[in-house]
């Protein structure tokens, strides 16, 4: 069982072991935002000019640990192994603890000639550690280097400065942003593993109906079938009845099929609403619902009950909401359906939540209860739809 788990688990993953996965933009905020050490020192080089060619080779200095840092925090930062039920690798951790010594290793060549601001080069390695490195040898790396930081700067300058604190603080920074894009995706994987389950529920469900329907009336068929061919030569009235009882029976499981099916196609107001809390709330979004509607014509009540359908599965499948609104009220002879989230909404530039076969059978279907159809973004950001119909209509 954990052995299964765990493979349904690799198979949410952003990507395979050792693939980047998609970084968030607080991510690329932080990475770049830390060079403004690198421009710092860079101005006071130029200020100061120590002559063209130490200036040279300290701006070559400069842009070689700010290279390894980018090529840490934004290649080898965070890949799928890191979300791998068995952590890290010992060797994918030295390898990012080499990139780190890397840079280390370069500040502490440039120490001749960048003998003031030395400890603002440390930021570099320390984020590094913090956004590339579990938990417990981040922390290590970074109070280790903070303490480093600390002695080159009472060795240099020949006492000791509080803001070199600012360093650690910084680097947990770094620690708090790897942590929460860690948990996001997991928690973005196990959302969808959630509508996923919820889809093959529905399935079995439907299996079970069908089961339910149709095996005892089939074993009855098959059952005075042969007992009908038994008795022909002996019995021919008793088969004939027999015959006579399997067209019955075969009758009604067509109808019992029918009736599966149509209330399968043909879902009811209510049922889609109880069900669409129960799939939202797998997946991890609230849900609140407001229906104010009485009877409704039962075309009507179809096409609203298939909008709900439609609107929540796009919500479970193609937006990242924590919060869904699900209104239906009655106005004025009309049935109206609005359903919002607080997701990202859909992408401008993506066409195809809006051609889907859903969104096109769900018009084509509102249409031919004398209503239209409206999707899209809501005002307030997030994904709206609405739907209204005739609440007399007939079609």
């Amino acid at each position: 069982m954990a052995t299964e788990q765990q493979d349904r688990r690799t198979q949410l993953l952003p990507g395979s072991i050792g693939e980047t996965v998609d970084l968030p933009r607080m991510w690329y905020v932080f990475v770049f935002g830390c060079l403004v050490f690198s421009v710092f020192i860079a101005g006071r080089l130029i200020i100061d000019f120590p002559g063209l060619p130490l200036l040279a080779l300290g701006i070559a200095g400069l842009a070689a640990i700010v290279g390894l840092f980018l090529w840490t925090t934004l290649r080898h930062a965070l890949t799928a192994e890191d979300l791998a039920p068995s952590g890290l690798s010992a060797s994918t951790i030295n390898r990012r603890l080499l990139l780190i010594l890397g840079m280390l290793l370069l500040n502490h060549a440039l120490i001749p000639l960048l003998d003031y601001q030395l400890w603002w080069l440390f930021a570099y390695a320390m984020v590094a550690a913090g956004l590339a490195l579990p938990l417990v040898q981040a922390k290590i790396l970074i109070f280790g280097l903070t303490a480093l930081s600390m002695a080159h700067n009472w060795y240099f300058e020949g006492g000791f400065q509080p803001i070199l604190l600012s360093l650690a603080v910084l680097s947990l920074g770094a620690v708090i942003i790897r942590v929460l894009t860690i948990t996001n995706i997991e928690l973005e994987a196990s959302r969808n593993d959630a509508a996923r389950l919820a889809v093959a529920e529905e399935r079995l469900r439907f299996a079970r109906d069908l089961h339910d329907s149709l095996g005892q009336s089939l074993s009855t068929i098959v059952l005075k079938s042969e007992l009908g061919h038994r008795v022909i030569d002996q019995d021919a009235g008793r088969a004939a009845r027999e015959f006579r009882d399997v067209e019955q029976v075969a009758r009604e499981s067509l109808a019992q099929v029918r009736s599966v099916v149509t209330g399968y196609r043909q879902p009811s107001l209510s049922r889609e609403l109880a069900g669409a809390r129960t799939l939202l709330e797998a997946a991890g979004v609230t849900c609140h619902v407001r229906d104010e509607t009485e009877k409704l014509p039962p075309a009507v009540e179809q096409v609203l009950a298939w909008g709900v359908r439609e609107g929540v599965t796009n919500v479970v499948r193609h937006s990242d909401a924590t919060s869904c609104t699900i209104s239906i009220v009655r106005e004025n002879g009309t049935a109206r359906l609005e359903l919002t989230d607080n997701g990202s909404g859909p992408n401008p530039a993506d066409l195809t939540w809006s051609t889907g076969t859903g969104l096109r059978g769900l018009s084509e279907r509102i249409a031919d209860a004398g209503g239209w159809l409206s999707a899209g973004s809501s005002p307030d950001g997030g994904f709206r739809l609405v739907l209204e119909a005739p609440a007399g209509s007939t079609a």
